[in-house]
């Protein structure tokens, strides 16, 4: 299981926000939560990033998607938090090796909301308290690469063809905060 030191957070409370403004109670996912991600995370694909790729792109995505998939990364090195309100999912966030974005998915009716925003910070805060030298990368999906940029990553290249999943490459460096 994981060396990383994620916690348990308040969002509002970790980033200095108003519980009013910023409702979201964060939690570390564990093995038994890898249904729950595949859930979420699915319909999401399938709106945003799913229309972007050939079929058999599309499958194979899907398909590294299931609950079996997930328990994997779960107990490899992979650190997800999930952000949730009133009970509701409403985001996830996943780290590879504390240094490759692999997850960062929004509720439909969260999105545009700053949890995004404030999901990777925490995630990024962590990776750094737990040893990473604050360089970056994500796959952007084609429709995500403007918030990307927002967050500090920089394409690499352009839109690239894996499989039939088609994703832009994205990198990044986020020092400690001092």
């Amino acid at each position: 299981m994981s060396s990383f030191g994620w916690q348990q957070h308040n969002l509002d409370a970790s980033l200095g926000g108003n519980a009013s403004e910023f409702p979201w109670q964060i939690r570390v996912a564990t093995v038994h939560d890898a249904e729950l991600l595949s859930n979420f995370i699915i319909p999401l694909v399938q709106q945003f990033i799913v229309p972007s790729c050939r079929a058999e792109g599309a499958a194979l995505l899907l398909n590294s998607l299931s609950p079996t998939a997930m328990a994997g990364y779960l107990q490899q090195d992979y650190h997800f938090q999930l952000a949730f309100k009133g009970g509701t999912l409403m985001g996830v966030v996943g780290l590879r090796e504390r240094r490759h974005l692999f997850h960062l998915f929004i509720a439909a009716n969260a999105q545009r909301t700053g949890l995004g925003q404030k999901m990777w910070y925490l995630a990024w805060r962590q990776a750094i308290a737990d040893g990473s030298d604050g360089h970056f990368t994500v796959n952007s999906a084609v429709h995500a690469v403007e918030f990307y940029k927002k967050l500090g990553f920089a394409a690499t290249e352009g839109p690239r063809d894996r499989a039939g999943v088609v994703d832009i490459p994205m990198v990044g460096y986020f020092p400690a905060i001092k």
